[in-house]
């Protein structure tokens, strides 16, 4: 798999033109959308990152190309994608992967040391779709699993990390069962200060109507993401997109 992995990449790579690869489509398909929506917030666009059509003009200005892969996380992330958007396209994606593999791999060789671990982890089918791209998976699993080495002894640093996690709402609907079923309170208080200070944030840069933006294209991108699966349940790694492969199938 590792073998694999390594080629496809190189693959991506060699075939690359510009900011394009193979069949028209950006190296780092979903990291796309992130940095795009980073330079509209950037140029005062916050809110229009959700607009499809704004957002699919501004992509394919870019990429020179007509497929599109929308913007749909909340405005909290919109923070970490506009620090990646002051870079240009390709030197980004590559400092976006190369960061959020470190970090997950660092998470890693926390829960289990040594090389083989580290090595059956990085071969993980998985990493190859984050890689193939640009996903936020190796993030997610960095914040997720390091907030769990930081419970038992440094619970704030945890809730932080959990909190940070924010991007990812359906977190949220587990997180605070598990920390209140383990009575870690400081961690849940810390995670909601950090919820809370990314979302002012957030009102501070761009005010309201980026929240309104948001909320008003959540039931387009429920239709399109998750009733109509036009974003691929392929890219899914989770039982939800197993189920919905099976049944489509």
């Amino acid at each position: 798999m590792l073998a694999g992995t390594l080629a496809a990449v190189g693959l991506l790579v060699a075939t690359a033109n510009g900011s394009l690869v193979l069949y028209g489509r950006p190296i780092g398909t979903d990291f796309s959308s992130f940095w795009t929506a980073g330079r509209m917030a950037l140029a005062g666009q916050a809110p229009q990152t959700y607009d499809w059509n704004a957002h699919f003009e501004i992509q394919r200005q870019t990429h020179g190309t007509d497929m599109f892969f929308p913007w749909s996380y909340p405005p909290t992330f919109l923070l970490v994608a506009s620090g990646f958007a002051l870079l240009p396209y390709l030197p980004a994606l590559l400092v976006w992967q190369a960061t959020t593999l470190i970090a997950a791999a660092a998470t890693l060789r926390n829960i289990l040391p040594g090389p083989r671990a580290l090595l059956v982890g990085v071969s993980f089918p998985a990493v190859l779709v984050c890689l193939g791209h640009g996903q936020t998976g190796f993030l997610t699993a960095a914040l997720l699993t390091g907030g769990i080495l930081a419970l038992p002894t440094r619970e704030v640093l945890a809730g932080i990390l959990f909190g940070l996690l924010a991007y990812k709402p359906q977190f949220g609907l587990l997180l605070p069962f598990v920390l209140a079923a383990g009575g870690y309170w400081r961690a849940i208080g810390a995670a909601a200060a950090s919820v809370l200070a990314s979302v002012v944030l957030t009102l501070a840069v761009w005010g309201w109507p980026v929240w309104q933006a948001f909320i008003d294209w959540l039931p387009l991108t429920r239709t399109i993401a998750f009733e109509a699966g036009d974003t691929g349940f392929e890219k899914f790694q989770s039982a939800f997109a197993w189920v919905r492969l099976g049944v489509d199938r």
